[in-house]
């Protein structure tokens, strides 16, 4: 074979084919561990991204609404044009990455506050979850 791993399928004589086999499988063995370790070495420098440093919005468990609380009701009244938008308004308002967004609107739509504040939203988001009654 001609062209770019040429050099691991020269002619050397007698057995050439498995040494280049061999070169081959090692070549792949050290690229791929490589590559690993790149992968690895990427993950390590991103850091811990959990949503638990930051300290903007703070939740609390008392029987009324908070200022968050009644920031994400309003975020899901509102009508979103294109896709993306309202993920990248909830890091813009809230500072919430939208999976634990949607974790926090899960429970607040369980309360009898939410309920109290906006029945209507809260009717709506709790039989597209899907709870009948």
């Amino acid at each position: 074979p001609r062209g770019v791993f040429a050099f691991a399928f020269r002619e050397t004589g007698v057995g050439s084919k498995e040494y280049a086999a061999m070169k081959l499988t090692l070549y792949l063995l050290f690229g791929s561990a490589f590559i690993l370790v790149g992968i690895f070495a990427l993950y390590v420098s991103a850091g811990d991204l959990n949503d638990d440093d930051r300290p903007d919005v703070v939740f609390t468990d008392d029987a009324g609404l908070n200022a968050a609380d009644r920031e994400i009701l309003a975020l899901e009244n509102l009508q979103w044009k294109y896709q993306g938008a309202k993920e990248m308004e909830i890091r813009r308002r809230l500072n919430l990455s939208p999976t634990h967004y949607y974790q926090r609107l899960n429970v607040l739509i369980d309360t009898r506050a939410a309920l109290e504040h906006d029945p209507m939203l809260v009717a709506r988001l709790r039989r597209q979850r899907g709870d009948h009654g």
